[in-house]
């Protein structure tokens, strides 16, 4: 999508409307084009209504922030380019050893639907003790999804998947938190990419960074789910494997 002359919400508006998605166009782009038509209209409606923009002032908002912005981008991204069911909304975690929720979690499809991101948010007016403890519970998280993965792989008898990555978001004031977490001799988090929430027209420059940190974390997704999806097709375990299997599992189980 190029950027128009008409610099008003009429002018983006036409451009994203004209934004033709080809068949000629790489994969990479026709999915940036199809995000992008879904998600940049619910800013620019913000951003034209001027003083009553609520982005503008974030603190007099509590779940919209989140639902309206934060949560359908993440829901379009993961879908898109990783073909990941997200829902939100205070969704329990299933399967887990502890009964948590969580403000958002995404859903492999083809593989028994696991679920494997979750995510959480703060309302804009919550202290900086908030946002710690929100990392900290989606870290913990991010674990129990891992563990659930691979011990339930491990009970279909099913070979290790090695390669396993679990995926978490976390939402602080109009900054975002993209991660991912692996295992190796222990549970190991990272962060991919961060981004602001733009806020005004002003910030338009700033959706250049927002996309391309959402597209590189849902391309790590697609990347774990299609690996999963093949590791699945290898042949089951014989009972010599499975001892050795349960000797490994022993400590995601405890």
């Amino acid at each position: 999508m190029s950027q128009p002359e008409d610099h008003s919400a009429r002018g983006w508006d036409d451009a994203i409307n004209n934004t033709i998605i080809s068949n000629t166009d790489s994969d990479i782009l026709m999915n940036t084009k199809k995000l992008m038509k879904e998600t940049l209209p619910k800013f620019l409606k913000a951003f034209s209504l001027t003083t009553l923009n609520p982005l503008r002032d974030i603190t007099i908002l509590e779940k919209p922030h989140l639902n309206q912005f934060v949560h359908p981008i993440m829901d379009s991204a993961l879908w898109i380019f990783a073909k990941v069911y997200y829902i939100y909304g205070e969704i329990p975690l299933k399967g887990m050893k502890t009964k948590v929720r969580a403000d958002g979690v995404g859903f492999l499809n083809d593989v028994i639907n696991y679920p494997i991101v979750c995510g959480e948010g703060a309302r804009p007016g919550a202290s900086q003790q908030k946002s710690v403890d929100d990392d900290v519970k989606n870290a913990k998280s991010m674990v129990e999804l891992y563990n659930n993965i691979v011990i339930s792989e491990a009970d279909a008898h099913r070979q290790l998947f090695t390669d396993l990555k679990t995926y978490g978001i976390t939402a602080f004031k109009t900054e975002v938190s993209l991660t991912m977490m692996d295992f190796r001799s222990t549970h190991r988090l990272f962060e991919v990419d961060n981004f602001g929430l733009p806020r005004d027209w002003a910030d338009m420059p700033n959706f250049v960074w927002l996309y391309e940190a959402v597209i590189k974390w849902a391309l790590c997704a697609n990347a774990t789910r299609g690996a999963l999806i093949d590791h699945r097709k290898k042949r089951r375990l014989g009972r010599y494997s499975e001892a050795i299997n349960a000797k490994k599992l022993s400590r995601l189980r405890n």
